[in-house]
């Protein structure tokens, strides 16, 4: 990924081979596959006109044993609105048929799909105000994915206003019943995903599906990766919006899950941010959204002794300069506070940590 480059094609070059990007702007990206693992190397990116820059490049180990499976998740879609953030808010001008979340959403699922994603997650707020029109096109969408899909609600999917329509109808609109659990086993890991709605609040409540996670977890051989819309609190007094799952719920849900399935790895949306932490053996993630910055999605490659987590950049170009406009929400601080360090987005997390 590059910005601010000299305009004209891109060249990248790398560990004797040169990739011709044929992007012809000063904003773009490249995905190059095949280098070697847990390697730092460099990059030499040379632009048509102006100066080339030499960028460092760190390849994650790969976990042990043979890769078992690849699955994808996708956070916060918001299909429906035309807007995003506060006091800077940015604005398609002038308006495209086709609005930002959903070509952000068709270009992540797209890419998911080529790197290899046999099923892919979606984590809540499917819609941005649950209305009639936004569950028809969620509906569409999901109707085009090329691989199997498992989906819960996020709070923007359970508005109460004039213009948005109960959420069982919602769901019903694409198929799905509104129920706590869902869960899909796949080679190597048991995939589960959760319900924390609270009534229309904007934050999450666990106590209704905390036994039920940790039976599902419980009750398979394999690992286990949770999927909830609500990000779990790390503080008993809350520092940032949006809300959570609150401290004392989170901590007993993660100490119960840990006893059900050591090997087990929860990850959240939201917050629309990439953040990384433990609690014992057990990995938490937030992943932020495809429609603003950083604009991305999540791939999983599990493996027999490990998964690794890729947090990518969706890169359709009308995309790619859209959630690029977004750094300037929130009077330029989302640009900071949403992409979190890259350790924190990509990583290779060893199932024997738990054991």
């Amino acid at each position: 990924m590059w910005r601010d480059l000299g305009e004209g094609p891109v060249t990248v070059e790398i560990e004797g081979r040169t990739v011709e990007t044929g992007w012809d702007a000063q904003l773009g990206s490249v995905v190059i596959d095949g280098l070697r693992v847990d390697t730092t190397t460099s990059a030499l990116v040379r632009p048509k006109v102006g100066e080339a820059r030499t960028l460092p490049i760190t390849t994650l180990p790969e976990p042990a044993g043979p890769e078992r499976c690849r699955f994808a998740t996708l956070s916060d879609l918001h299909i429906g609105t035309s807007s995003f953030g506060m006091l800077t808010t940015q604005r398609e001008r002038p308006r495209p048929d086709v609005l930002h979340p959903m070509r952000a959403a068709r270009a992540a699922i797209a890419e998911a799909v080529d790197w290899g994603a046999e099923l892919l997650v979606f984590k809540g707020d499917l819609t941005h105000h649950g209305r009639r029109r936004d569950w028809e096109e969620v509906g569409e969408l999901l109707d085009s994915v090329p691989v199997p899909w498992i989906a819960i609600p996020g709070n923007h999917d359970n508005h109460k206003t004039k213009s948005s329509i109960p959420l069982d109808e919602g769901l019903a609109m694409i198929g799905l019943d509104r129920v706590p659990t869902r869960h899909v086993d796949l080679p190597g890991v048991r995939i589960i995903v959760a319900d924390a709605l609270t009534g229309h609040h904007n934050y999450g409540d666990s106590s209704a599906i905390h036994h039920e996670i940790c039976e599902l977890a419980a009750e398979t051989d394999l690992p286990a990766f949770v999927g909830l819309h609500f990000h779990l609190m790390r503080t008993p007094v809350p520092w940032f919006w949006p809300l959570g799952v609150r401290k004392t719920q989170a901590d007993a849900l993660l100490a119960d899950l840990a006893a059900a399935n050591p090997r087990s790895f929860v990850s959240s949306g939201h917050t629309h941010r990439n953040r990384r932490y433990t609690a014992g053996a057990i990995p938490i993630t937030e992943v932020g959204s495809p429609k603003d910055y950083p604009g991305v999605w999540a791939g999983y490659a599990v493996h027999e002794g490990g998964i690794r987590q890729l947090v990518r950049r969706t890169a359709e170009p009308s995309v790619l300069s859209w959630t690029e406009r977004t750094r300037l929400a929130v009077v330029g601080v989302w640009g900071l506070w949403s992409m979190g360090t890259l350790d924190h987005r990509s990583f290779t997390h060893d199932w024997a940590t738990a054991l």
